[in-house]
């Protein structure tokens, strides 16, 4: 079984919210330099995506919790769900779960033990050599034939304050081959 990054009860979670006086900032212990890449994907018949690309890495000394994961300026696309999946040295041969066709993805080493990332506490980068996937289905909505997104936003918190960070990794699937 993969280590897991730890879930927090919902009243602390509530808890954290309720206590902060602070605003919502873009600098945090989850920022840092992101590639610019646009990714183009097809989609099978279902519309849907496992999209695990992107990682969260903790500076601070103590925990994060996420409270929520939303696409930013999405057009044709929606979340299906967001969950963490801790990759631990030698687990999934050291890579992220990348990019798979469908929702959830088919037999993979670890999934089962993986965590809603809403609620869940990454832990401080200096405090493990585990790596936090963000991993998250897609789904082309009903009807679209061509989905887009500009990146995707991951809200969260460290004690009583609130941060946000943003990918820079632009999303567009289709029912048909990228061109």
């Amino acid at each position: 079984m993969l280590p897991l990054a730890r879930p927090v009860r919902p009243a602390i979670a509530l808890l954290l919210v309720v206590m902060s006086c602070a605003g919502v900032s873009s600098d945090g212990p989850l920022s840092r330099p992101n590639d610019l890449g646009e990714l183009c994907a097809p989609v099978p018949p279902d519309g849907s995506l496992t999209f695990g690309l992107e990682t969260l890495t903790n500076s601070a000394d103590t925990d994060v919790v996420v409270e929520s994961v939303r696409l930013v300026e999405a057009e044709g696309i929606s979340i299906i769900e967001s969950r963490i999946v801790t990759i631990s040295d030698g687990q999934l041969g050291g890579t992220l779960v990348g990019l798979r066709s469908g929702f959830p993805p088919d037999e993979l080493p670890g999934w089962s033990a993986s965590i809603l990332a809403e609620g869940a506490a990454i832990l401080p980068a200096d405090s493990t050599d585990d790596v936090f996937n963000l991993v998250v289905g897609l789904r082309l909505d009903s009807g679209s034939s061509m989905g887009t997104a500009s990146g995707l936003e991951v809200a969260y918190s460290v004690k009583s304050s609130h941060y946000t960070y943003r990918t820079s990794n632009s999303i567009e699937l289709r029912h048909e081959p990228c061109s």
